[in-house]
């Protein structure tokens, strides 16, 4: 590959960042509401990173953005999606053994092991998370947790697959949700 190639993808990859930040930080902040816009920027922003991590051989990120493309297209044009696949509940307690179970695997010395459940369970929670949330099933508050969630448990991984895009994008989003989790929580203290 030619090395303008090599540069043209990684900037797609980049804008593709920062289109999921941009996206994602306007309706934390209730700067957007969870709409059109919102949904077009998320399709937008996953072809991108979709096209880098593609490149990169990053199999999960390729999973998570042709998940979270499809999920943004039905809510962007507003389909009812009939399959209820999950249940918040359930979606809970997988996300609690899938991280029980890479924290056995670092401790039995399964390091690579480790790193892809935590891939997975990344993608599981941001895939699943956005579902419930485009399918109205969760509110904002419960979306933020899940994405304070799922940014960090995917990292290490790109990090070693050198995927830097995704890794200064998961450390951004969880920034994000982290204020507005604590948004909510001085919200909810203002009200008492």
């Amino acid at each position: 590959m030619h090395y303008y190639e090599i540069i043209v993808l990684e900037t797609i990859g980049w804008i593709g960042s920062i289109l999921y930040i941009s996206a994602y930080f306007l309706l934390s902040n209730k700067t957007i509401e969870q709409g059109s816009l919102y949904y077009l920027l998320n399709i937008i922003a996953a072809i991108f990173v979709l096209v880098v991590s593609v490149y990169k051989n990053t199999i999960q990120p390729v999973f998570l953005n042709l998940f979270w493309a499809y999920f943004s297209y039905i809510a962007y044009k507003k389909i009812k999606f009939r399959f209820n696949f999950i249940h918040v509940k359930i979606f809970n307690l997988c996300i609690v053994f899938l991280l029980i179970f890479s924290l056995a695997s670092i401790l039995i010395s399964k390091y690579h092991l480790a790193l892809d459940i935590l891939a997975w369970t990344s993608v599981f929670t941001f895939v699943v998370s956005y579902y419930l949330y485009s399918m109205h099933k969760i509110e904002l508050h419960q979306f933020n947790i899940y994405n304070l969630i799922a940014p960090l448990v995917i990292i290490p991984k790109m990090y070693v697959f050198e995927n830097y895009q995704v890794v200064v994008l998961e450390i951004i989003w969880a920034i994000l949700a982290l204020k507005a989790i604590q948004g909510k929580q001085r919200e909810k203290k203002g009200k008492i």
